[in-house]
């Protein structure tokens, strides 16, 4: 991948990210020696540790990409020496490449598929084993995974999807750090003092979301199931009942899934008080 050499390392994250094709629905970060580079929101750091404000320069000649913390998609990348003189508007151009992506919250099926544990002709998902496809990526088959890498289609969109994808990401960062407090003071405020229903729209979409990923319902049965409880309940009653579901049901879930029991995220999450987590 060739970028601008004032890339910051969240844009980098960003168009590595976008060239293996994950969607951003976890974090990411950079290890570069005994320095990490994320975003300090997440986590009791100081800024130093920001990679907003850093770029290529305190990167290092070798470092490790991390896509999602909970599964910890590791890549090893290094920093070529030479730079080359462009009159280009692009955030970046992909130079080559091979083979395939990940599989987006399926680090463990691909690791099956590539052990040789899935048949490549299987056509459809075994929802009793815990084999699934790839949900960002279209394929019929397992074996259309293996599909020539067509590196002059993936070459011709990649700068436009680098841009609409950081766009997207800065909307979504700012609809979450509406949700996080803004000063110490404010940690304190009683959870009756926060408007749910300001944020009604975001977080009902978010839940049906939710359940939609981990195939526990559609998004039109949890709307129809918020309809019939609005009537009943009104919005704010319903929008917690709704979210009270995704606990129960994900419980359920995570209860018959071998592989999500010990799952770090969904350890936490069962640790967590039905206080707390309302």
């Amino acid at each position: 991948v060739l970028v601008r050499n004032d890339t910051s390392l969240y844009e980098l994250g960003v168009i590595l990210g976008t060239a293996l094709g994950a969607e951003f629905e976890h974090m990411f970060l950079f290890r570069s020696g005994k320095r990490s580079f994320c975003d300090p929101t997440w986590i009791d750091r100081k800024s130093d540790y920001s990679y907003f404000n850093k770029s290529l320069k305190d990167l290092g000649k070798k470092f490790t990409f991390i896509y999602d913390t909970g599964d910890d998609w590791e890549f090893e990348g290094s920093v070529k020496e030479e730079d080359i003189e462009m009159n280009a508007k692009d955030i970046a151009f992909l130079i080559e490449g091979n083979g395939q992506g990940i599989w987006e919250d399926n680090k463990y099926n691909l690791m099956r598929y590539l052990d040789g544990e899935i048949d490549l002709d299987t056509d459809e998902e075994d929802e009793k084993r815990g084999i699934y496809f790839p949900w960002n990526y279209e394929i019929e088959k397992f074996s259309d995974f293996d599909t020539n890498y067509d590196l002059i289609a993936e070459q011709e969109d990649f700068s436009d999807i680098v841009e609409d994808n950081l766009v997207e990401l800065d909307n979504a960062t700012r609809d979450v750090r509406g949700f996080l407090p803004d000063s110490e003071e404010d940690e304190g405020l009683d959870k009756k003092e926060l408007d749910l229903m300001s944020l009604y729209d975001g977080a009902f979409d978010m839940v049906s979301e939710y359940i939609a990923s981990y195939q526990i319902m559609t998004n039109e049965e949890v709307g129809d199931i918020f309809d019939d409880l609005k009537e009943k309940i009104g919005e704010e009653e319903a929008l917690r009942k709704i979210i009270k579901v995704v606990k129960d049901e994900l419980d359920l879930y995570i209860d018959n899934n071998e592989m999500l029991k010990n799952h770090s995220y969904f350890v936490k999450l069962n640790e967590i008080d039905e206080e707390t987590y309302s």
